[in-house]
Parts: C-alpha cells; structure tokens; sequence
C-alpha cells in the first residue's frame, strides 16, 4: 500500500487498490489510422460476403423473392442488360451496384457539397 492512499474494502473482505491509468484512445498516431483502416476494410467486406451469401442462400429463392417492394423492378432493368439471371449472378449484380455505390456517393457528396451547399454559405 502507498502512504496517503487507503486501501478500499472489497465484498470478499480483502483490500485493494485501484489503479488508475489513463483511457487508451484507440485512433491515436499512424499505428490508429492502419488499426481503423483495417477494420473498415474488415467490415466492408464482411458485409459484402454476407450479403451476397443472405440474397442466394434466402431472399432471392423462390417463395421469398416475390414478396420484396421493388424487387421485379430490379430484377427486370438488370435482366433487360445482361439477359435472363439465376439467383447467383443476379446477387452478384446487386452486389456490384451495392459497390459502385459505396465508391460513387462520396464523389457526388463532394461534389455538392463543394459546387451546390459551399455557394450558400455566406462570404
């Protein structure tokens, strides 16, 4: 025990000290940029091999798929390109525009906010 610091009792009768460190703050320097880097990559493309694996294994079977809003829509403007679609390449194609997007919607975001929203601001 240090001098000045009294112990605390504890439940089981015992005393202790309780240590106090600092909180570790997890995006800190370069080693937090590749650490947060590396989990949105992880998280990117889990949920890529999820969704891709949820819509062939579920939602695109026979039974499911014709209860989904919009779904003949889709269905219908992709087959209109790449011809008739069994449940793997349409799920692949979903996936494909999931991904166009994912990469496309920052450069628009960008774009409006630099050209359309920045001209509002005032001077």
């Amino acid at each position: 025990m240090r001098p000045g610091k009294p112990a605390l009792p504890m439940p089981d009768g015992h005393s202790r000290h309780i240590r106090h460190t600092p909180p570790v703050r997890p995006s800190e320097g370069p080693d937090g940029a590749v650490r947060n880097r590396n989990v949105e990559r992880f998280s990117y493309f889990g949920m890529a091999s999820l969704l891709v694996l949820y819509l062939v294994k579920y939602l695109l079977l026979p039974g499911h798929a014709e209860n989904i809003l919009g779904y003949p829509a889709v269905k219908g403007a992709l087959e209109s390109v790449f011809g008739p679609l069994a449940p793997q390449p349409l799920a692949s194609q979903i996936f494909g525009i999931y991904t166009g997007l994912a990469y496309f919607t920052p450069i628009l975001g960008g774009y409006l906010a630099d050209k359309v929203w920045a001209s509002a601001q005032p001077p």
